[in-house]
C-alpha cells in the first residue's frame, strides 16, 4: 500500500495490460538527481520487473488497484500455488491444541511458531519482548519435553511441533 497513488498520466488499464509508460517523473528534479547518481535504473522499470519475476517464479500475476482520486496505490502479491499444497512438516503445526496449564509466554512462542515455522529465537525475542536468552531457555524446555523439534540449521531450519501442549 502506498498513499499518494500513481502518477495521473498512468491509467488502471495500463497496469492490467502490463504496459506502463509514464510521461513524467512525479518529482522531476529528484528523479533526474537519483538517475544521475545511479540510484535508480530509470522510469517505469519497477512494475515490469515485478511482473517478470512473478511470471518466472510461476506465481500468479500481481493485482494493482488505486482509486480515481489517486489517494492510494495497492499491489497484492498472490501466493504461489506450491505453497497452498500441504507440507507434512508445516501442516501439523496448525492442529495444535493448548491445554489450560501452559504459561502465556509458552503459548505466545508456540503461536508464533505456528504462524512462521522458520522463526528464530532472535525474532521471537523481538516479537514477545522477552530476552533472547529467556526464549532460548523456553525453546530448550519445549524440545526436552518433546513438544518441539528443530529441523535444519539455526539460520535456515524450521520448527516442527511434535505434540500438543
Amino acid at each position: 500500500m502506498n498513499y499518494g497513488g500513481p502518477d495521473r498520466s498512468i491509467k488502471l488499464e495500463a497496469f492490467k495490460s502490463g504496459i506502463i509508460k509514464p510521461r513524467r517523473y512525479r518529482n522531476r528534479r529528484l528523479g533526474d538527481f537519483l538517475k544521475e547518481l545511479d540510484l535508480t535504473e530509470g522510469k517505469a522499470t519497477g512494475i515490469p520487473r515485478i511482473r517478470k519475476a512473478m511470471r518466472d517464479n510461476g506465481s500468479p500475476e500481481p493485482v494493482f488497484d488505486f482509486d480515481d482520486e489517486r489517494t492510494f496505490f495497492e499491489v497484492d502479491f498472490l501466493i504461489h500455488p506450491a505453497f497452498l499444497k500441504s507440507d507434512s512438516n508445516y501442516s501439523q503445526n496448525s492442529e495444535i491444541a493448548f491445554s489450560g496449564n501452559i504459561s502465556g509466554r509458552t503459548k505466545q512462542i508456540i503461536e508464533q511458531i505456528i504462524i512462521n515455522p522458520s522463526i528464530t529465537a532472535f525474532e521471537l525475542s523481538k516479537f514477545t519482548g522477552i530476552s533472547k536468552r529467556a526464549i532460548e531457555k523456553q525453546l530448550a524446555k519445549l524440545k526436552t519435553s518433546g513438544v518441539l523439534e528443530r529441523s535444519g540449521s539455526d539460520k535456515s531450519g524450521y520448527w516442527i511441533i511434535k505434540s500438543s501442549v
